[in-house]
């Protein structure tokens, strides 16, 4: 396939680009945030159970907020959409930095303000952008690009975050990470919608009503499975992100073990996602999730059960990220 036949215009190709620019960004920030627990235990006074709780009312807003931002997104353009969401994000990072950033704060902070921020940042809104650019043909291949950009901000963000945290402290690494939000928002200014298709489209589904479509997605039983798959798969993903360094200072390992098994689970996703989306063109697409569900439950009991030792931390990142 030419470059001609897959990028359809310059408008395309500068949104694809700013689209994963902002899902390296967002993402890569969040998938470091189990790193600075120790940091927010001494200097916070947080315990395990606060960070957990908190980290779960992020992914709960951040789940909340993303039909919203969607909405926003349909009647006001991505660019609009993603440039809020990092407004709540900086403002997240900011509070969390220079406080109020104890307590109920800390909750409001890292799990409000920054879950609200996810839920446009993060991969799904910058996706359905980057989708209403590409025809058919091409679209899985242009969303797989954002989808790998993820994977790579998943890869990078814990090693150069376990540096700064090392060499200059948790407010530093923040810091930084307020900066990246700021390029962010600057990076959201050249997301472009094309909204004339998206009036089009609404045109057409305005024969049918917003609780008949819910209607019509809950009567079909795929997309019921699908969603519960769905729920399945951030359960146990987010235990991951948020509990492995913990979990590793528990069994005895080297506190580097955690960012080895954080940036190979982003290293090796990338690999995978190609890999489940060249498969998905070859063997039932249902079969293919099932048996990646399966495998990742393997991957998961292996490294509950088997010894604690840097060979099977190493193990678990490399087949858990292959399969994330």
């Amino acid at each position: 396939m030419t470059e001609k036949n897959f990028i359809p215009n310059k408008t395309a190709l500068i949104t694809l680009i700013a689209a994963c620019l902002v899902v390296i960004i967002s993402l890569g920030i969040r998938q470091t945030f189990g790193l600075f627990f120790f940091d927010f235990e001494v200097d916070l006074g947080c315990t395990q159970t606060e960070f957990g709780f908190a980290m779960g009312i992020q992914l709960f807003f951040w789940g909340l907020l993303g039909p919203i931002f969607g909405i926003i997104t349909d009647k006001f353009s991505g660019r609009v959409a993603v440039f809020i969401g990092f407004l709540f994000y900086l403002a997240g990072i900011y509070f969390l930095n220079y406080g109020p950033n104890t307590g109920s704060w800390f909750t409001f902070d890292i799990g409000i303000l920054i879950g609200i921020g996810l839920g446009a940042t993060a991969i799904s809104i910058p996706i359905s952008i980057v989708a209403k650019h590409f025809p058919l043909n091409t679209r899985t291949m242009a969303t797989g690009i954002v989808t790998a950009a993820g994977s790579f901000g998943y890869f990078v963000s814990p090693l150069y975050t376990k540096y700064t945290l090392v060499e200059y402290g948790w407010n530093a690494t923040l810091f930084l990470f307020a900066v990246m939000i700021i390029c962010g928002l600057v990076i959201s200014l050249f997301l472009s919608t094309p909204m004339q298709l998206i009036k089009q489209e609404q045109e057409y589904e305005k024969k049918q009503s917003a609780m008949e479509a819910i209607r019509e997605a809950f009567s079909n039983k795929s997309f019921n499975y699908l969603t519960l798959g769905f729920f399945v798969c951030g359960w146990h993903i987010a235990l991951v992100a948020t509990h492995i360094p913990m979990h590793i200072r528990d069994k005895g390992l080297e506190d580097w073990t955690a960012t080895a098994i954080l940036a190979l689970i982003g290293l090796f996703n990338i690999f995978g996602t190609l890999s489940s989306g060249y498969l998905s063109t070859r063997i039932s697409k249902k079969k293919l999730l099932s048996a990646i569900y399966l495998l990742r439950g393997v991957s998961l009991i292996y490294f509950i059960f088997m010894p604690a030792s840097t060979i099977n931390a190493v193990i678990f990142g490399i087949t858990f990220g292959y399969l994330w």
